[in-house]
C-alpha cells in the first residue's frame, strides 16, 4: 500500500509503546528506549533500515547533534556499501544524504526505538527479537505504523543485515504488512512497486563486511550474497545516481 509519506526528519514522538510517555518501558529481559527519529526524506526514492539504534547511536540520540545520530560512527563504510551497489557515488559526501534538505534518501531502523536484550550481542539480539514474544511485540508493533504504509515514490529499500535467519523473518514480517510481496532471490523480495534487498550491516563488529565488499563471489558466501543483492537491484531498477533518480520498468518488477 502507498500513498503516506514518512516522518519528516527529526525525532519522532511515539505514544504505542509508551501509553503515559514514559522514557523507557520494560518486558522481560528486553528494554525499548523512547527515541524514535527519521533521517532525510518524507518521501525517498530508497529508505535503509538498520534494525535498532545501538549504544553509540542511543547515547547520540540523547547528548548530540540529531543529523549525526544515524549510523553515527560507521558512515564511512555504509557509504562503501553503497557504493558497491551503485548507488552512491564516490565523489558524493554520504553525510548530506541525512540532512532534512535531502530529497531521495532516507534513513531509519526496522526499529525505531532502541531495542536491548539483557545478555544480547547486536548480532544475536536481531534474531532474538523475531523469536521472542516479548520483543516481537515491538517489532511488530513498530514496523506496522511506519512501514504498512509507503510513500509513492519509495521503490527500493535496504535491510542492513545477511543473517540468513533474519532475512527469513524480515521477509515474512514485510510479506505480513504487503500481502503481494514474493521472494525473488535469497537476498532480496517485493512487489510492483518496491524491492527489499538485504546487504552488509557497516557496523564495525561485522566481520564479514570486507568479504562482502570485495571478496570472490566463487569462494566466499558474504560475496555470493553481494552479488545475489546486486542483481536483484540491477533486474529491478536503472540504477545510476539517485540524484538522477530510479526508475523501475513495470515488466523487470512484475515477472517476479
Amino acid at each position: 500500500m502507498t500513498s503516506q509519506y514518512f516522518p519528516t526528519h527529526g525525532k519522532t514522538g511515539c505514544r504505542i509503546c509508551f501509553p503515559r510517555g514514559q522514557s523507557v518501558v520494560t518486558n522481560g529481559p528486553w528494554t525499548a528506549r523512547n527515541d524514535p527519529g527519521h533521517w532525510g526524506s518524507c518521501n525517498p526514492r530508497l529508505l535503509v533500515l538498520g534494525f535498532s539504534k545501538g549504544k553509540t547511536q542511543a547515547d547520540s540520540y540523547a547528548n548530540g547533534a540529531f543529523d549525526e545520530v544515524a549510523f553515527d560512527r560507521m558512515r564511512d563504510r555504509l557509504a562503501l556499501v553503497l557504493q558497491t551497489l551503485g548507488l552512491l557515488k564516490s565523489y558524493e559526501n554520504i553525510n548530506s544524504k541525512f540532512r532534512p534538505d535531502e530529497k531521495d534518501f532516507a534513513f531509519a531502523s526496522l526499529v525505531r526505538c532502541s531495542l536491548v536484550r539483557q545478555g544480547s550481542t547486536s548480532g544475536a539480539l536481531v534474531v532474538r527479537a523475531f523469536e521472542e514474544a516479548q520483543a516481537l511485540g515491538f517489532v511488530q508493533t513498530c514496523s506496522t505504523r511506519f512501514l504498512g504504509t509507503l510513500p509513492e515514490r519509495l521503490r527500493l529499500v535496504l535491510m542492513l543485515g545477511t543473517n540468513d535467519r533474519y532475512i527469513e523473518h524480515a521477509r515474512e514480517l514485510i510479506r505480513s504488512l504487503h500481502p503481494g510481496v514474493t521472494q525473488f532471490n535469497p537476498v532480496a523480495y517485493g512487489d510492483s512497486k518496491v524491492l527489499w534487498v538485504h546487504v552488509a550491516h557497516p557496523s564495525r563488529a561485522n566481520g564479514h563486511l570486507k568479504e562482502w565488499l570485495s571478496g570472490d563471489p566463487a569462494k566466499s558466501r558474504p560475496a555470493g550474497k553481494r552479488e545475489l543483492a546486486k542483481q536483484a537491484i540491477s533486474l529491478a531498477c536503472e540504477v545510476d545516481s539517485l540524484n538522477a533518480g530510479v526508475t523501475f520498468p513495470p515488466a523487470a518488477v512484475t515477472s517476479w
